[in-house]
């Protein structure tokens, strides 16, 4: 269901934790906030943030991850590549990355329906 600020969060998980995201169709990537890259066991501060990407708030830094899995209800998909980003997020983005694994999805009367056959 749309949030009050216009947005669509889901619950999903990556390598079996819990991790909050809002579904962005204008990323390409799946990124990892560094607060839940960091719940997920990786040091953060280790990392090497080489790729950019433009963002709406101007040029974004980001490390190379692959999860053993992301699922999203019943939607599981394994050795999944993502970004973690270098600045701190309010939730981490499932960008086109995801959304090409689906058959579908579609915004209707504020909800968002994510169709996958398997």
């Amino acid at each position: 269901t749309q949030s009050e600020t216009g947005g669509f969060y889901v619950m999903g998980q990556v390598n079996g934790q819990p991790v909050r995201f809002l579904a962005d169709t204008g990323a390409s990537d799946i990124v990892l906030s560094p607060a839940d890259a960091g719940r997920l066991g990786v040091d953060v501060h280790t990392l090497n943030f080489t790729d950019t990407a433009e963002t709406a708030n101007g040029v974004g830094r980001g490390a190379p991850f692959k999860a053993a899995s992301l699922q999203v209800g019943p939607l599981r998909f394994n050795d999944v590549p993502m970004q973690i980003n270098q600045a701190p997020m309010s939730a981490s983005l499932l960008g086109m990355d995801y959304f090409r694994r689906l058959d579908s999805f579609q915004v209707k009367d504020g909800k968002l329906y994510m169709r996958w056959s398997g």
